[in-house]
């Protein structure tokens, strides 16, 4: 099968976080995500969720938010209580490194950001801002045009 006949829709990227409601406040506040179904789920010791999780038991408690063309989904765990801030990943470590906007208002996105627990990583003026989210995940946004995106997804 060539990656041609490979149907495939992203549905979501989930994020884990040490705080639901401070998330939410975070990602729907300021960066205008809109909630949308809540739910629990306990695991049982013994199950091979919870094996596969490499967790013994857990309560944890999921919400999607969603804005066009993006989706989250934000876990948390209730129990255990994740209780440490995470330490950002340095960006050359393999895995998720940061989300990417784009937005005409770089220094008013990043001041809003703040406010809501955010931490700026990185400024570059008016065109580019790194702000870590209150668990340090890194979001990045710029003021580019929506062409110049297009042309470099476009290959």
């Amino acid at each position: 099968m060539t990656n041609a006949q490979i149907e495939l829709e992203t549905i979501s990227t989930s994020l884990t976080v040490s705080d639901m409601d401070r998330a939410l406040r975070f990602y729907c506040e300021g960066l205008g995500y809109k909630k949308g179904a809540e739910q629990k789920h306990e695991f049982d010791p013994n199950s091979e969720a919870a094996k596969a999780l490499g967790i013994t038991s857990a309560i944890t408690r999921v919400c999607f938010v969603s804005r066009p063309h993006s989706r989250l989904e934000i876990i948390s765990y209730e129990r255990p209580k994740t209780a440490l801030k995470l330490v950002q990943k340095p960006p050359a470590q393999p895995g998720l490194n940061a989300l990417h906007y784009r937005t005409p208002n770089v220094k008013a996105l990043a001041a809003r950001l703040v406010e809501l627990g955010g931490t700026i990583v990185q400024s570059f003026g008016d065109e580019r801002c790194i702000v870590a989210d209150p668990d340090g995940m890194r979001i990045q946004f710029a003021a580019v045009p929506a062409e110049a995106i297009q042309a470099v997804f476009a290959g």
